[in-house]
């Protein structure tokens, strides 16, 4: 009956202290965004949708730019980077490594189609550069079995930087993209 109770209180700890282990009853971890980080990015994602709206009624890109535009903005706007209170995490979010990876390939794409100035260039080899770690980040998390919540808020925390930081650096990107097109 001791063996029990004491093996009960061993699965409740190692599931609150280590989410993702193999011990874990509930393979999931409640992130805490920081608000400060959540409020500028909804702002900045609020102010690329304006000009983008903008854009499309002036029909100044292919459908080829606007579906991949389309596309970053959806996955920009998944609730656990917008939303300013917690998000529940699963282990093996293997969608996301996908959708971040098709991104990644579809901007590969584009690099290829146009000439772009060296500037603009430069901006979508950035934001491809972001993609790639982005889909590290997603990896590190499938493959942290063994992460404290500590390392796991950490974890999240940097992928949510750098969705953060893929996004402005695509919107560099479609800014100077823009400014080409407006030239030619």
């Amino acid at each position: 009956y001791l063996a029990l109770i004491l093996l009960l209180l061993l699965l409740l700890g190692t599931t609150y202290l280590y989410p993702y282990s193999n011990l874990s009853l509930n393979k999931s971890y409640t992130y805490n965004a920081d608000n400060v980080i959540v409020k500028e990015y909804v702002r900045d994602l609020r102010n690329f949708k304006k000009v983008y709206k903008n854009d499309l009624k002036e029909n100044g890109f292919s459908e080829n730019m606007t579906s991949r535009v389309d596309y970053l903005l959806k996955m920009s706007e998944q609730k656990w980077l917008v939303k300013k209170n917690s998000s529940n995490m699963k282990r093996g979010n293997y969608n996301l490594y996908y959708d971040v990876k098709l991104l990644r390939e579809s901007l590969m794409d584009l690099e290829t189609e146009k000439n772009y100035s060296p500037e603009t260039e430069s901006y979508l080899k950035y934001t491809i550069d972001a993609c790639s770690t982005i889909e590290k980040d997603i990896i590190d998390l499938q493959n942290s079995k063994n992460a404290s919540r500590s390392q796991l808020q950490t974890q999240y925390h940097n992928l949510h930087v750098h969705f953060m930081n893929c996004f402005r650096i695509f919107t560099s990107y479609y800014e100077a993209a823009k400014k080409e097109e407006l030239n030619n």
